[in-house]
């Protein structure tokens, strides 16, 4: 009898050992893959690959990323056919000002294919005090290029009607900025790409909160593959801060400033639709 006892106990500590031990390893495996997922992600954003990686873009690349998306934007910005064309430089100029400035956030990132450059997201951190409280009409000079100045002040009063920070209970956001892709390289996800690397490195930098202003068809389908949601659409022609219309000749698929938004974590996908949000 004790014998039977014996093995009984046995087996019984055996099976409480052995299935302790897998709940320990399956724990373990968790939380491993959970970490390399954090640090692949880093590395395929800061340190990337010269085939198919998109990583932080670094001070030896900022020329290289300026001239990659410079040229881009006055092509391809849906807003620039609402004024004459630009025969002085200033718009260029304007706009490699304002990259400038993005790039030296450390926000941004560029995907690269045989060391090059052809895919990039510009990316910085919006503090509340550069929205909220801001006189709009003060935004921008005169006798700056009208398509920059007059898209700083839509966005500048699209935001302080919405107060995503106030809504979202955050000081700062990580704001998704101009999204460009070498003519060459469209139709194989790379705008998706540099968006889902610039939201994990705004999450591996603590911020909480993301947003996008697309000004075009293009930009918000990166950003809605990426994760985010659309919280806001104001079409153009409904833009009238002086009783008329600033951006007058917009089309469809172009027709309306569309605000795409989230809540960024440190976990893939990165980024959870805003639960509750209204506007």
């Amino acid at each position: 009898m004790y014998v039977y006892v014996f093995v009984y106990v046995y087996v019984f500590v055996y099976v409480y050992v052995f299935v302790y031990v897998c709940v320990f390893v399956y724990v373990c495996v968790r939380v491993c893959v959970r970490v390399c997922i954090r640090v692949c992600v880093r590395v395929c954003v800061r340190a990337g690959t010269d085939s198919w990686g998109a990583r932080a873009a670094r001070v030896p690349r900022y020329e290289e990323v300026l001239s990659h998306v410079t040229p881009i934007f006055l092509r391809d910005e849906p807003l620039s056919r609402c004024f004459p064309p630009d025969a002085s430089g200033a718009r260029a100029a304007d706009f490699r000002a304002y990259a400038a400035q993005q790039l030296r956030s450390g926000l941004c990132v560029a995907a690269l294919s045989g060391g090059r450059v052809v895919a990039a997201c510009l990316n910085r951190v919006l503090p509340s005090a550069k929205v909220l409280g801001v006189d709009v009409r003060a935004l921008g000079c005169e006798e700056d290029d009208p398509l920059n100045r007059n898209v700083l002040r839509l966005l500048t009063s699209v935001h302080q009607r919405l107060d995503l920070f106030g809504a979202l209970g955050v000081s700062e956001l990580l704001e998704i900025g101009l999204i460009s892709v070498e003519g060459s390289h469209t139709g194989r996800g790379l705008g998706t790409k540099v968006v889902k690397a610039s939201l994990a490195l705004g999450a591996a930098q603590g911020l909480q909160a993301v947003k996008a202003d697309c000004t075009g068809i293009a930009s918000a389908k990166c950003c809605q593959k990426a994760g985010l949601v659309e919280i806001y659409s104001l079409p153009y022609d409904d833009y009238k801060p002086c009783g008329r219309v600033v951006f007058a000749g917009t089309r469809p698929p172009n027709e309306a400033l569309r605000v795409y938004a989230g809540r960024l974590h440190c976990e893939e996908p990165y980024v959870s639709p805003l639960a509750g949000f209204k506007l």
